[in-house]
């Protein structure tokens, strides 16, 4: 047992009722093992806990039952924990399944990394009803492994959420799933999309976000001049609409859709002249010219 952790653990739980935020990064089995030794630290309002390497593959709930379970009763006892973050915990969705559960857990933030997104943890998100702030990240290495159920599930779990002004993830979702998203969250202000092709048909139902602020498509896309100089016509039209500011980020654009740089331009002037806002653009290199450059 790594004694340096426990004691650490313990020499914390000294101040546990001043303790406001806590940042535990790179934590390895051992550290992992004597979390449970923080369990007085209930006044805690922001936590963030990162995995290290070598524990990244334990398996936390069935080698250290006691301890695992001691961690669920105390985060679900943090009643004035308002924003978690975990990066790479092993056994993190089951955990969190049971901590989100919780009546007297109302977060406004999540932020989750983990290559086991799972049924449990889908079922108890909409029960934050609070919830502002939401960021699910998968590995690349397991992104691709995606299956219709894995992300069929997020979304649903997504579109429940329905007080979400900032949305962050790489899931491959189908336009299917972004349109039931978009249309349930209506306060959404900045959306971070993924998915195997992003194309002209998904700003339709992003163009209904009445408070978007900032759109950020990290999947290859195809989008064309006239989709995005219409988005952006419309945005600006709607009476109803708060875009001042508005950022479009297009990190992937095939390069058989690249934009010309007068192109670029008019996309440029018109989001600055109708919204105040700003334009960035980055395109895929094209795999038969090795030496293109793929940069903006």
């Amino acid at each position: 047992m790594n004694s340096l952790g426990r004691e650490s653990f313990r020499s914390l739980c000294e101040h546990s009722q001043s303790l406001k935020t806590l940042s535990l990064l790179s934590l390895e089995i051992f550290p992992l093992r004597s979390l449970n030794e923080l369990q007085h630290c209930v006044f805690l309002e922001s936590l963030r806990l990162e995995g290290g390497w070598s524990a990244r593959s334990y398996l936390w709930a069935e080698d250290c039952k006691q301890g695992f379970q001691e961690v669920v009763q105390w985060l679900q006892n943090c009643a004035f924990l308002k924003v978690l973050e975990f990066t790479m915990i092993p056994e993190s969705t089951t955990l969190l399944a049971k901590v989100l559960k919780s009546p007297s857990i109302r977060l406004l933030s999540l932020s989750i990394k983990t290559p086991d997104l799972d049924k449990e943890f889908c079922e108890a998100l909409p029960v934050q009803d609070r919830l502002q702030h939401l960021a699910v990240k998968i590995p690349d290495g397991d992104l691709l492994e995606a299956s219709d159920e894995r992300h069929m599930m997020l979304a649903n779990a997504i579109t429940c959420c329905h007080d979400l002004r900032e949305l962050d993830t790489n899931e491959l979702f189908t336009f299917e799933e972004i349109e039931g998203i978009c249309d349930s969250l209506p306060l959404l202000e900045d959306i971070v999309l993924n998915g195997d092709l992003i194309e002209d048909v998904f700003l339709a139902p992003i163009r209904r976000l009445r408070n978007l602020k900032s759109l950020t498509t990290y999947g290859p896309s195809s989008f064309s001049l006239d989709a995005l100089l219409d988005f952006i016509n419309h945005l600006s039209e709607d009476p109803e609409g708060d875009h001042d500011g508005l950022y479009i980020y297009i990190t992937n654009q095939d390069h058989d859709f690249r934009f010309t740089d007068v192109e670029e331009v008019m996309v440029r002037s018109a989001l600055s002249a109708k919204l105040k806002g700003r334009f960035d653009i980055n395109y895929r290199a094209d795999p038969y010219d090795p030496h293109e450059d793929s940069s903006d």
